[in-house]
């Protein structure tokens, strides 16, 4: 058995016990979702068909060959394609828990960011086909202010967050980023 299970780690270079390793030191209430699907993208620069793969934690997209991957480091807990700022194009949503607060760079006036620990975080692209990984980094939350279960993509456009503890928020686009629109405790 010891033997069996050295072998899978060999062969599969580590990994799975790795994002393992991530995905135990998320809040338990927090469930990762799997999606394998083929999706139409409207942008601005014409439409594309993608293949999304979404398991463990980890999201892919795909064309005709590898378009991008998620960060090794982030847990990604769902992937929403939809048009949240009305501007007849779809955004990429992206719902990720990661280590920190914010990036490589912090705002001066915010306390030092703690890397040690899972935050959750909504990071929005724009889907640029000139791009060869296609996305475009829109909006980058830091820590958000609320912990959302589920993240639903509503079909206007507005974004609906279902806490574990019952507390629903909607937030909408608005010139540049999220803002909280309802909060219901």
């Amino acid at each position: 058995m010891v033997l069996a299970l050295l072998l899978c780690f060999i062969s599969c270079g580590g990994v799975l016990p790795y994002r393992a390793t991530l995905i135990r030191q998320l809040p338990s209430w927090v469930i990762l979702s799997e999606k394998q699907e083929t999706i139409m993208i409207h942008a601005e620069k014409g439409e594309e068909t993608i293949n999304i793969n979404l398991k463990n934690g980890e999201l892919s997209l795909n064309a005709d060959q590898p378009l991008y991957k998620s960060n090794h480091e982030w847990l990604v807990i769902d992937c929403m394609i939809f048009d949240i700022d009305h501007d007849q194009n779809d955004e990429i949503l992206l719902h990720v828990w990661k280590k920190g607060s914010f990036g490589e760079y912090q705002p001066f006036w915010r306390e030092k960011d703690n890397k040690t620990i899972y935050s959750e975080h909504l990071f929005i692209y724009e889907w640029d086909i000139s791009r060869a990984d296609r996305l475009d980094p829109k909006w980058m939350s830091s820590a958000m202010p609320v912990t959302g279960e589920q993240v639903i993509a509503e079909e206007n456009g507005d974004i609906l967050i279902l806490s574990h503890d019952g507390n629903k928020t909607l937030w909408r686009w608005e010139e540049w980023g999220l803002i909280l629109v309802t909060d219901e405790k």
